[in-house]
């Protein structure tokens, strides 16, 4: 079941420092919520949230489009890899795995390292697409 959200303009919310944040568009479905925080006081400035009972990521987004490409390599329409924004000033990338067809990689690179978040299964692919969709319906209105 995919469900929307209500957005309205009084949902802004601090978050880092001195910068309000508004939902903009979010999507659910299953055990995945996805949601897209846009500045309320700084223009061009997004972050997207995703939540997975085994893990939570929020990072800055490169522009909001990035999740129509994020959408398409999950269908597997284009693409191996994409990098999606950063967190803290190091690189978000998603990548498919090379050895499963059902297995996707959140990847955070760090100088000294990097930290891997897994999206696999069938199940939990479907659920993110669907939660995807709600966000660019969201998007368009």
């Amino acid at each position: 079941m995919v469900i929307g959200c209500a957005i309205d303009g009084s949902s802004a919310k601090k978050m880092i420092g001195e910068i309000d944040w508004g939902l903009r568009a979010c999507g659910r479905s299953g055990e995945t919520a996805i949601d897209l925080n846009e500045a309320t006081n700084i223009d061009g400035l997004y972050e997207l949230e995703i939540s997975r009972p085994q893990w939570y990521l929020r990072f800055r987004l490169k522009e909001p489009n990035i999740i129509r490409r994020l959408a398409q390599l999950i269908r597997g329409e284009s693409g191996d890899e994409l990098r999606l924004g950063a967190f803290e000033e190091q690189p978000v990338d998603v990548l498919r795995d090379n050895e499963f067809s059902d297995r996707y990689f959140f990847v955070l690179l760090r100088k000294t390292g990097a930290v891997r978040l897994t999206l696999s299964g069938s199940d939990s692919i479907q659920d993110v697409l669907s939660a995807l969709d709600a966000v660019i319906t969201d998007m368009e209105q």
